[in-house]
């Protein structure tokens, strides 16, 4: 008996111990486009995540981003649009988990906001935009991880 109760004891200290060793939150959106996009944040640092759409990232209970799908027609809407707007200044194009995307700045002389596109798949994109800082909206798009279901 005095066994049994020792390994519930550390089992149950085992459980306990756990609980704080997870860093990721994930969760997989069926979008319009009928694609299952999985999107996996970070929350080390206080960071959190939810899962609606559109989700919001947010850090100590403030939002910093925001995202939405969007479909791959306009994902390059938003690349042309961008690439030829004075008010616009890209700040970035490259690939994250093997999926290209485009980090832009616009400023209206009042405010400024950080908005990235990314192409998902051949029918879905994500917009994610931040008024906060570039480096917020740099933060909070490294600590994200996407994928498409299968």
């Amino acid at each position: 008996m005095k066994k049994m109760m020792i390994c519930m004891v550390l089992a149950l200290c085992m459980v306990f111990a756990m609980a704080g060793c997870f860093t990721n939150v994930g969760f997989t959106f069926t979008v319009d486009t009928g694609d299952e996009i999985i999107i996996v944040l970070d929350t080390t640092d206080d960071y959190s995540f939810t899962p609606e759409s559109p989700f919001v990232i947010s850090c100590d209970d403030k939002v910093l981003s925001q995202g939405v799908f969007i479909s791959s027609a306009d994902y390059q809407e938003y690349v042309d649009v961008v690439t030829k707007s004075a008010d616009a200044t890209i700040l970035e194009t490259s690939e994250k988990n093997g999926y290209e995307y485009i980090m832009w700045t616009f400023s209206d002389g009042e405010s400024s906001e950080w908005n990235y596109a990314m192409l998902l798949t051949e029918n879905t994109g994500v917009l994610i935009g931040n008024n906060v800082s570039e480096e917020t909206a740099k933060e909070c798009f490294d600590r994200l991880t996407f994928s498409v279901e299968d």
